[in-house]
């Protein structure tokens, strides 16, 4: 049986002198709840308004549920003459179960990874440029050696071990010799020089334009 279609309008009186966010009564859409939500300023922009379709009441369903929704957006002034009009497909979902998979830039990743991918590609946006391999099991083994090859260059320095200095270095060159750029990253030699007032093996792991740069002191 086809769904009939939902029409649902929005007034807001003296929209110009809005600033803070205004959410709309909810409505119900094939079988589902929903509500508006318009940031008359902008949402993470400053120069135009932001509309976003929500869910209502997501607190009440399954974890892991996701919505599709098609609708058209029409924006009218107060002759209910047309201001703008846009076919609009839209997914709002909840927070995901444990297991569920993600793809961000061609990888299928852990949604508790998607901050941490997503910091990435932020701060180094080409370092898969050069990643040809198209095998998504092999894709995600990479990224995951990329992001505890991270995870272990912010670490405290005393609390690495040689050994993890070791593979940190070789997880590094086999990284790059799969096509990531991490020309920002840098695991220098052992050599010597001063750690706390004296003089012992040490690790350097530097990592190019950025903060986090630490000598780990080796246990020789």
């Amino acid at each position: 049986m086809e769904e009939k279609q939902t029409n649902f309008t929005f007034e807001i009186d003296n929209f110009f002198d809005k600033e803070a966010v205004i959410s709309s009564p909810t409505f119900s859409s094939g079988g589902c709840e929903w509500f508006v939500k318009v940031f008359p300023k902008g949402d993470l922009v400053d120069d135009h308004m932001s509309l976003y379709l929500c869910v209502a009441n997501p607190e009440s369903l399954r974890r892991g549920w996701k919505r599709r929704a098609i609708y058209s957006l029409v924006l009218l002034n107060q002759s209910c003459k047309d201001l703008f009009r846009k076919d609009v497909e839209v997914v709002d979902e909840g927070d995901p179960t444990e297991n569920e998979k993600f793809v961000y830039y061609g990888f299928q990743i852990l949604y508790s990874q998607v901050i941490s991918v997503a910091r990435l590609f932020v701060k180094h946006p080409d370092v898969a440029v050069n990643f040809r391999l198209s095998n998504q099991l092999v894709k995600t083994t990479y990224m995951n050696i990329l992001l505890g090859l991270i995870e272990t260059l912010n670490k405290p320095p005393l609390s690495i071990s040689k050994t993890a200095l070791s593979n940190a270095r070789s997880e590094l060159i086999e990284l790059t010799e799969a096509g990531f750029k991490l020309d920002w990253m840098k695991i220098q030699s052992l050599s010597k020089c001063p750690w706390r007032g004296g003089k012992k093996m040490v690790m350097c792991l530097e990592s190019k334009n950025s903060r986090n740069r630490s000598r780990i002191a080796s246990l020789n």
